[in-house]
């Protein structure tokens, strides 16, 4: 330690006037605060989380399974959970990235489904900052966005809707559901209309 002390640290007896004694006080004083420091910071006392229980189920939309979507659980107060479905509509709650699960209590239940519209055209104004970007891409070296036919271009921030009905997507969703201690199966089959 005492090597460690006069290498790193600088500290030897001509400097300060430490003996072997001193030295070995300012060691333990600096082993004292490193622990504690560490102690600290690696408490094992982690975040406090409220109770959570798990929660899965299946999303369909007029019968079929709906992959994609993202569904919300939003208690009265609190932090929400979500979760995706998957290409059979089974989900599975998140609380954080590694908490799994939601809140005990009665829930808002919030499902969407966001694709691209393909009807939709981009405004002339849009058209026109796309040609500049892709302009700028070209001109960098960097690869257009092209459509399937590599024809004609696509817009670069297409227009999405959600194919979700409204009833079901927003904070006014008239989805509900009770989070019970332990495990819960909670499915949704929702209709397009």
């Amino acid at each position: 330690m005492q090597f460690w002390m006069k290498k790193f640290l600088g500290l030897n007896k001509s400097k300060f006037g430490l003996d072997g004694l001193g030295m070995c006080l300012v060691s333990l004083r600096l082993m004292a605060v490193v622990g504690i420091l560490t102690a600290a910071g690696c408490s094992s006392n982690p975040a406090i989380y409220p109770e959570v229980a798990d929660v899965v189920g299946v999303v369909t939309l007029d019968g079929q399974p709906l992959e994609g979507a993202t569904i919300t659980f939003a208690p009265e107060a609190g932090r929400a959970s979500s979760g995706v479905t998957d290409s059979t509509g089974r989900y599975s709650l998140n609380y954080t990235g590694s908490i799994r699960g939601a809140m005990l209590g009665a829930h808002r239940v919030m499902i969407k489904k966001m694709v691209q519209d393909k009807a939709a055209t981009p405004s002339k104004a849009e058209q026109l900052m796309d040609k500049a970007t892709n302009l700028m891409l070209q001109d960098a070296g960097l690869p257009l966005t092209t459509a399937a036919n590599d024809k004609e271009s696509e817009p670069l921030k297409p227009i999405m809707i959600n194919v979700v009905a409204a009833q079901y997507s927003g904070p006014e969703s008239i989805l509900t559901a009770e989070v019970e201690p332990y495990k819960n199966e909670i499915d949704f089959d929702l209709t397009q209309e």
